[in-house]
């Protein structure tokens, strides 16, 4: 998607600048819009009074011009007059480039980049576009057809074109997106919250194609929406017939909080949905028989009490017979993370024990959401075997989920950056939406070890007063557990 300047409330813009907007919005990244521009005419208080439509740059570097009319606005030729008492739209479009281009060299240190200007009717007929071509030139006009495809009008009628500017972003910023309130740099968030409402659509009605299905295998790298779709999974087994108690396992302890809370907001028809880590499922199968989860603070005896303490005592328990704990459905999100092995004398790892849970067993509803790349390396890669869960449970629907949404294309390319032998497989496995927000560039920033804190306060506090985000939208990741472990220090706030 593009880079919206924003200057217009949407629900003050004519249908068909409306109609276009959604086009331009359909672009792909690296092209620039401001919409709604103020040229000409100066009113009494020396403000501008007449506001254009668009104004693009692409990702070439020349800036584009557009005034938009609906094309039932006629033209009388005997009086030279317009319908309705309107200004000739050339006219406009000419006011309006001249005011773009005196803009641009009044504010831009070099040479400007090159501007071209166009009338943008998408309703005019053939004989319309016959008589408008002959009187305003091809390249200063763009009709219904050329909006289906309209980087190829751009290849036609702008590429053509020499520019010599240095930096036309730059040049862009400082003539044409100057003095916006910050309200409009949170365009490609709200850009960002469009996309994932096409995904859902597209992706929640595609499991809902599939509920006729017992098991479900869904993979997809890192930012595809399994978590998501995985939700909205449970949601469907916890309503479906009657309404079933549903499972819904994670491996991670934070993300199993956060779970929690968006699983508690479900107004759901019948059934429930239980959400609960690993640990957490772990110490409740413990509990039926009298046991209590005992984790060790010190972090050379965690891993022996994971590892082999922990899983001995859940193995005790299901020898002693049946377990009260009992769910309808089962839904895992971070799959990988769950071992098929490494028990001994338990066939299918920690997988036995979850479908020991299940009341109909392998016959139970089963949804698998996972991404083989995410495993922890130190966990060991052979840990988790999704061919030998699916024959176990005896087949499954596979879906597999190529595109991100999680990013805008900056932090997307960044991450494609980040190639390391520990990260190769993780890069490889993200691809880009189409349809990902352009957003600010990413910022990197070396800092000494005492002045970290500093350094992450100035940067959100730069977000928060561009209207970027609020405090609490921000995550904080570190290569340590605890906070003040941390280079941020104990009692941080920021």
């Amino acid at each position: 998607m593009p880079t919206w300047f924003y200057n217009r409330p949407l629900e003050k813009a004519d249908p068909t600048e409306a109609l276009v907007a959604d086009v331009f919005n359909r672009l792909p990244g690296k092209w620039f819009i401001r919409w709604g521009y103020f040229y000409e005419r100066k009113n009494l208080a020396g403000l501008r009074d007449k506001e254009g439509d668009f104004i693009l740059m692409g990702p070439d570097g020349r800036i584009l011009v557009v005034e938009v009319k609906s094309g039932r606005n006629r033209h009388f030729p005997l009086t030279g007059e317009w319908e309705h008492g309107t200004d000739n739209p050339a006219s406009q479009l000419f006011d309006e480039w001249s005011a773009v281009i005196a803009d641009l060299k009044a504010n831009f240190d070099g040479t400007i980049p090159y501007v071209g200007k166009a009338l943008c009717v998408p309703n005019v007929n053939l004989t319309g576009q016959d008589r408008l071509t002959g009187e305003l030139g091809r390249e200063n006009l763009i009709f219904g057809q050329d909006l289906e495809d309209f980087p190829q009008w751009w290849q036609a009628h702008m590429a053509s074109h020499k520019t010599h500017c240095d930096d036309s972003v730059k040049a862009f910023h400082a003539a044409l997106a100057k003095g916006l309130k910050p309200e409009s740099l949170q365009m490609f968030l709200r850009q960002s919250d469009r996309l994932f409402e096409q995904f859902k659509a597209t992706e929640f009605g595609l499991l809902e194609m599939l509920q006729n299905n017992r098991h479900w295998m869904v993979e997809g790298g890192v930012g595809t929406g399994k978590t998501f779709l995985a939700l909205k999974q449970a949601e469907y087994l916890a309503e479906e017939g009657e309404g079933r108690s549903v499972l819904f396992l994670v491996y991670n302890l934070l993300l199993a909080e956060r779970l929690k809370r968006m699983a508690a907001r479900f107004k759901l028809k019948s059934g429930s949905i239980t959400v609960l880590s690993w640990e957490e499922l772990l110490g409740q199968i413990i509990a039926t028989r009298g046991l209590e989860l005992e984790v060790p603070k010190a972090p050379e005896a965690l891993r022996a009490y994971f590892q082999e303490e922990l899983p001995s005592y859940v193995a005790m328990a299901f020898e002693e017979g049946e377990l009260p704990l009992k769910f309808d459905a089962l839904v895992i999100d971070e799959a990988q993370d769950h071992d098929t092995t490494g028990i001994e004398g338990v066939e299918l790892g920690w997988w036995s024990w979850y479908l020991a849970l299940l009341r109909g067993g392998v016959d139970a509803p089963i949804a698998i959401y996972y991404d083989r790349a995410q495993r922890a390396a130190f966990r060991g890669v052979d840990g988790f075997d999704a061919e030998k869960l699916r024959d176990h449970i005896g087949g499954a629907v596979h879906l597999q989920l190529r595109k991100a949404l999680r990013y805008t294309m900056t932090i997307y390319s960044y991450l494609k950056t980040l190639r390391a032998d520990a990260t190769a497989h993780l890069v490889d496995a993200i691809e880009a939406h189409d349809g990902l927000p352009a957003g600010p560039e990413v910022i990197q920033r070396e800092a000494d070890e005492l002045k970290v804190r500093e350094a992450v306060e100035s940067i959100v506090t730069e977000w928060k007063e561009a209207g970027l985000c609020k405090p609490s939208d921000v995550v904080l990741i570190g290569p340590r557990k605890w906070l003040n472990d941390s280079s941020l220090g104990q009692g941080t706030k920021i």
